[in-house]
């Protein structure tokens, strides 16, 4: 295998960007007449993305690298620092005695290659379609509405709540997220054949569309994945194995609940007081704050106690129906990641030991507060 790049820093971008999930940090380089391959894999994740010899830059075309000699190696990611540091842009590659020889015109490196046993290939499996091809932006909106009520904890009991729960009734698309303290669900219109129900782990559906462009994404399932593919890039998404929560129930509303219409910007700027005031109390992590809201004639009063002290201040709301005759209580960091997207105005609503926010149309959110 013999390589000439003219262009490195396209390659270690392109390497780096499949080097989070490399497993024992190697990744597989196969190269053709015109083409590289790159893999990486840790048996949650793997990935494939193929890096043409020549792009078009300032309507010209531009070589990245020639292929003189065909072939294939394991690389460690070790090369990757070399490589940044080589003055050079024009770099030969060539592989013989199991060894990696970096030469420039000042330069003479080896570094010797990794064996097989430590390279996790992709599966091997039948694939079947699953979503219709969607752009990039479908993916990404659904992460921002769903992934951050999903555990995020990897020592979770129930590791199915780390994933997206998709489901279909073949008219729409309901994606569910889930910690058990908290919900989001996403329910848009899409018409799609029969598919089964299933749980992507949410942090490798991030990862896995970080590797893509803009443009469509075709999806496909088999043998326990989800598999992703654009024109030059592929990637299997391990599913998550058990029977994930029926979260339906918690979105059924009382007509006695307490609804409020609140403008995003004062809740905002209501937060960042109780962020202040932490501060000056010394507690500074979001998820030990708990806020409690109760009704006054003026609005919503939402008070902040900590050792260091008390804050209080009264939000104002445009409309009100129901009542809320008691407190309730709120996890600061839920509310603040509920109310992180969507409309200027919202619209909160507290039923019994829950908290809805409604920011879009096709998002549903609900928090478990406690009430006192």
């Amino acid at each position: 295998m013999k390589i000439t790049l003219k262009n490195k820093e396209v390659i270690v971008k392109e390497i780096r960007s499949l080097s989070k999930n490399a497993k024992n940090d190697v990744i597989k380089v196969t190269a053709a007449e015109d083409h590289l391959v790159l893999q990486s894999g840790n048996g949650d994740i793997f990935a494939s993305k193929t890096v043409l010899d020549s792009i078009v830059g300032n309507d010209e075309l531009v070589t990245i690298f020639t292929v003189e000699q065909p072939g294939e190696m394991l690389l460690d990611l070790q090369f990757l620092s070399v490589l940044s540091n080589l003055v050079e842009d024009e770099v030969v590659l060539s592989v013989a005695d199991n060894a990696l020889n970096i030469r420039t015109t000042s330069v003479n490196l080896k570094l010797n290659l990794k064996s097989d046993e430590v390279f996790t290939p992709a599966p091997t499996c039948e694939l079947k379609p699953y979503l219709p091809t969607l752009p990039k932006s479908f993916y990404t909106e659904l992460l921002q509405n769903i992934g951050y009520a999903c555990e995020s904890s990897d020592k979770a009991s129930r590791p199915q709540l780390r994933g997206i729960n998709l489901v279909s009734n073949g008219e729409r698309l309901i994606a569910t997220g889930t910690d058990s303290r908290r919900a989001a669900l996403f329910n848009i219109e899409l018409k799609t054949d029969e598919i089964p129900s299933i749980v992507v782990h949410n942090k490798y559906l991030s990862d896995a569309l970080s590797l893509f462009s803009e443009e469509e994404i075709l999806s496909e399932i088999g043998n326990g994945f989800l598999v992703l593919k654009q024109e030059n890039v592929t990637v299997y998404v391990k599913l998550l194995d058990g029977t994930y929560p029926n979260v339906a129930p918690l979105f059924s509303i009382s007509e006695k609940s307490f609804r409020a219409q609140v403008d995003v910007k004062s809740l905002k700027n209501v937060l960042k007081l109780i962020d202040s005031f932490s501060g000056i109390s010394k507690e500074k992590d979001d998820a030990k704050k708990i806020v409690r809201f109760s009704a006054v004639e003026s609005g919503l009063n939402v008070q902040c106690i900590h050792q260091g002290g008390e804050f209080s201040t009264v939000l104002p709301i445009a409309s009100v129906t129901g009542t809320l005759p008691e407190t309730f209580n709120v996890n600061v960091q839920f509310l603040k990641e509920a109310i992180a997207t969507g409309n200027e105005t919202i619209i909160l609503t507290f039923d019994g030991p829950k908290l809805y926010v409604s920011t879009v149309p096709s998002l549903q959110q609900v928090i478990m507060g406690t009430r006192i």
